[in-house]
């Protein structure tokens, strides 16, 4: 942090006065106000912007992304209004220009905390700072991250409700090496005494996969996260709760909030008392929808989920702000594809019970994104970034509209006066007591300007604007607010007000010189008639193309500059250039055809005893020695003329060399060369006379196969066949062969999983017998194979059971039963039947039985395959009494049944006499 920031010298880049709204193609909802513009760029815009407001004050925290000099750079910006939205402070930075992801801010009474991100030393840490005077002043910024090389980003600030205890949670990759595709943790840090000292950081998630999209509330020392989590699908996430209910010293379990097989993002978090508010987004396929849920006891139970919007096109970017039974949400989207992004608000009045209509807040001609909404009493503030200019602005309204029957202040009487090289004054009159503000810039559409301002209330405006450039035209536009935040802006009817700049005298170079040429450097001298700085830009080439620069700021009369790490033995192009104390600068290029000199020249070092040692499959070790220190390089190639080749390079200088070469083909003949360059830039090359140096890789063994996995195999069920290899190449084909019951053999390719190979077959349901081994090809040509392997299929399907169907038949008739409608995916081995009341068990698939006393007889047939798997039926017989002449009838189920009995009995002695034959095989 520089010392002009940490004294608070901040860049002001707009007015104080009320920017002039920009309507919107549509009219506003009603009582809205109109949409108003906060920022203004050129080059560069404006993004994920943070709100808080408590009584008339409304805080803003955002990116800006400026370019500076050739590149982008991001600042951490702020600005607030002090009268619920008329008129906005100054912009202030409140860090370096750098990287960074984004911000947050939290309020208690006067006191403004903010957090952000920066990139710094190579990675993404995370940054605190607070204003203890409402955002006039700022203490210097604090480091709450670990410095350990890993990101920490996109962290988030609550503050409790006395302003001593300061929650701040953040995204960090440090364990990203604990599950592919890498995953993210959230961290968690805080402080008890108002920020001044942070306690350290605690890491709140450890699961697989992402955790993400974190938010963080609090009420009192009940701290409440929120975020999305793909611990459960990498590409889905759930959203997740956790709670501390004593400031952060310990932490409920991970609860799910929302439980789908799609992705649950972007959520927001809001509590008031005992009842919090969650708003999430949910898509499905590329179908949005934003989701509402509640809890009215600090979190121990949740209500039911309730859609609020969609399904749509997009939904994006959801905040929340609740206070008391009001709550207010906000969100990007689109109903159909190709429509311009809008931001939408929704509210309820009931705490969560029911939901006013949705309101469409923008009507912009391009995409309006990340809202963010806070709510004080009735006054509801929302701002957001907005396209509808081609770079992203920030842009805000409120509810409800500003007063219309206001009366303006009357500014005449603009002038410029005291006009210089760098400064000149403007001036003009109020017919009120007003503060001032000026607008100016190079451009005439005034993009790109800047600010000065006084916020005294007089009738008589005088403001100095200095370190202007010399010979410019600025525009400008003036702006006065009396005390009641009534605004008047002055743009001399959208002409702007203009004044051009004094011009300055330029510097005369004469008497050009080089001196002390050497192999590697050179003295470049000349002289100027008043004092100026020294710049040289020199090039190889003859059109200055590609060129260096050497730049000497002091301002002298005669210039000494001295130019070095020349290459040897070249000859170098120039030009001078010198600026004064009024930044005019000539430039000398000789008239078009530029300076020159021609650097020494020397010797070169001499190579001896080049040999190749340590050869291995893949790799080989070429060795030679120099007269002088020099660098290494190997150029190798499996091609005699050395085409194709590619390059090993060492760039330490030494006389002994040692080059690895690695990644190579085994058994393969390689041809190289060796060169080496001193410190000089010497270089020397050995291409052994022309036919340059050859050596042979050694040849790769077969592959290994080891651990060949196998449980217990069964009927109907997939099997799973593993094995591991190795090689020292890679694998071309790893197959398995299997066949079932001595069938024809099956020849298929085995995947790879997290090293292990596989293949899962599904087991016939009459299978017997697995048969099956394993074979490896590698891309040398190399191969191996396993013996083949014998598993016995172990049948777990049981039969079916069927005594057949119910009969009827007179006392002292005879049944021959009937289970041959049983079947089993192998084969029944065994029939046992029960007849109720008699305690009976008969054998068989018919046996007979007499019925001698009349009555109800339950029969139960049970029926077991060769595995013991069984499966138990019934019939019902009804036994009648024997009426006087009724002695001779027959029962209907003899005659039924005995037919049958005879192809059962076949049946069974054929599937017996087959099992027998397979088991014999």
């Amino acid at each position: 942090m520089t010392k002009a920031l940490s004294s608070m010298v901040v860049i002001m880049v707009m007015s104080i006065a009320l920017i002039t709204p920009i309507v919107s193609a549509e009219e506003p909802p009603e009582g809205w106000s109109e949409d108003i513009r906060l920022t203004y760029h050129e080059e560069g815009w404006d993004s994920r912007v943070r709100i808080a407001s408590q009584d008339n004050t409304v805080h803003l925290v955002w990116r800006n992304t400026t370019l500076m000099g050739e590149e982008y750079r991001d600042i951490v910006s702020y600005r607030r209004s002090e009268n619920s939205g008329w008129t906005w402070k100054n912009i202030v930075s409140l860090s370096e220009p750098g990287t960074l992801n984004g911000v947050d801010i939290s309020l208690y009474g006067d006191y403004v905390y903010i957090v952000w991100d920066q990139w710094i030393d190579g990675a993404f840490e995370v940054f605190y700072r607070r204003s203890e005077d409402g955002g006039d002043t700022w203490l210097p910024e604090q480091m709450i991250s670990s410095d350990d090389g890993y990101n920490s980003v996109a962290p988030k600030i609550a503050v409790s409700d006395d302003g001593m205890s300061i929650h701040v949670v953040w995204i960090d990759e440090r364990h990203g090496d604990e599950s592919w595709p890498p995953n993210t943790e959230l961290y968690y840090n805080r402080s008890l005494d108002g920020g001044e000292t942070w306690e350290g950081e605690v890491r709140l998630t450890d699961a697989p996969y992402y955790s993400a999209y974190q938010q963080i509330a609090v009420e009192g020392e009940t701290v409440h996260v929120l975020w999305s989590d793909a611990r459960y699908g990498v590409t889905s996430g759930d959203l997740f709760y956790k709670v501390s209910y004593d400031n952060g010293e310990t932490w409920s379990d991970d609860f799910i909030l929302a439980d789908t097989s799609d992705s649950e993002i972007s959520g927001a978090i809001a509590v008031d008392g005992k009842n919090i508010h969650v708003i999430w987004v949910r898509m499905v396929g590329s179908t949005y929808y934003l989701y509402y849920r509640n809890s009215t006891d600090n979190g121990v139970t949740w209500g039911p989920e309730e859609l609020l919007w969609g399904p749509y096109d997009l939904v994006s970017n959801p905040d929340i702000s609740v206070l008391g039974d009001e709550i207010n949400v906000v969100w990007a989207g689109r109903i159909e594809e190709g429509e311009d992004t809008q931001i939408y608000f929704k509210e309820s009045l009931d705490g969560g019970i029911s939901w006013e209509d949705d309101l469409r807040l923008t009507n912009s001609v391009n995409n309006s994104w990340q809202p963010r909404v806070a709510m004080v009493d009735s006054m509801k503030h929302v701002v957001w970034s907005d396209l509808r200019h081609g770079n992203r602005e920030l842009y805000y309204k409120r509810y409800p509209d500003f007063p219309s029957d206001v009366e303006q202040p009357e500014i005449y009487n603009v002038n410029v006066t005291d006009i210089t090289k760098y400064s000149a004054v403007v001036e003009w009159t109020t017919d009120r007591p007003c503060d001032g503000t000026v607008r100016y810039s190079e451009n005439s559409d005034l993009s790109n300007y800047q600010v000065v301002n006084e916020s005294y209330l007089k009738l008589e405006h005088s403001f100095l604007l200095e370190d202007l450039t010399p010979n410019t035209t600025y525009y400008f536009e003036v702006s006065s607010a009396d005390e009641n935040g009534n605004t008047t802006i002055d743009d001399n009817d959208g002409e702007y007000y203009s004044f051009t700049t004094l011009d300055l005298p330029y510097p005369e170079i004469f008497n050009v010189s080089v001196s002390e040429v050497t192999e590697f450097t050179a003295i470049v001298e000349w002289s100027t008639d008043k004092p100026a700085d020294s710049t040289v830009r020199y090039s190889e080439n003859a059109d200055l193309s590609d060129h260096s620069t050497v730049h000497s700021s002091e301002l002298v009369v005669d210039h000494t500059v001295v130019l070095d790490e020349l290459e040897h033995d070249t000859t170098y192009y120039f030009e001078l250039q010198s600026t004064n104390e009024y930044e005019r600068t000539t430039v000398d290029d000789n008239d078009g055809e530029y300076y020159s000199f021609t650097t020494l020249d020397l010797p070169y070092p001499e190579i001896t005893d080049v040999d190749v040692i340590d050869i291995t499959e893949f790799s080989a070790v070429v060795e030679w020695s120099t007269d002088r220190p020099s660098d290494s390089t190997v150029r190798y190639s499996v091609h005699p003329d050395l085409s194709d080749n590619e390059t090993v390079h060492y760039s330490e200088v030494v006389t002994d060399h040692t080059v690895l070469l690695d990644d190579l083909t085994h058994d393969t003949t390689y041809y190289f060369e060796v060169s080496s360059t001193d410190e000089y830039g010497s270089n020397t090359t050995d291409d052994n006379d022309g036919q340059y140096y050859s050596f042979t890789t050694a040849a790769v063994p077969p592959p290994e196969i080891r651990d060949v996995t196998g449980d217990e195999t069964y009927t109907g069920e997939e099997f799973s066949i593993e094995a591991e290899v190795s090689s020292l190449v890679s694998m071309s084909d790893v197959r398995v062969e299997y066949r079932f019951d001595s069938g024809t053999m099956n020849n298929v390719s085995m995947d790879k999983d997290e090293g292990v190979w596989r293949h899962v077959i599904d087991v016939p349901e009459d299978a017997v017998q697995l048969e099956y081994r394993i074979g490896v090809t590698d891309i040398s040509g190399g191969s191996n194979h396993t013996a083949l392997h014998t598993l016995d299929v172990i049948d777990i399907i049981p039969p079916v059971a069927d005594a057949g169907d119910d009969g009827e038949i007179y006392a002292g008739e005879t049944v021959v039963f009937n289970g041959s409608g049983s079947y089993d995916n192998v084969g029944v081995v065994e029939y046992s039947w029960q007849v109720g009341g008699e305690n009976v068990e008969l054998l068989g698939v018919g046996p007979s039985f007499t019925f001698n006393a009349p009555g109800e007889y339950t029969v139960a047939l049970t029926v077991e395959d060769a595995y013991g798997n069984n499966d138990t039926d019934t019939m019902t017989v009804t036994v009648h009494p024997v009426e006087e002449g009724d002695e001779e009838k027959t029962s209907w189920l003899w005659w039924l049944l005995i037919i049958p009995i005879v192809l059962v009995i076949a049946f069974v002695w054929y599937r017996k006499r087959k099992e027998k034959d397979e088991r014999s095989r």
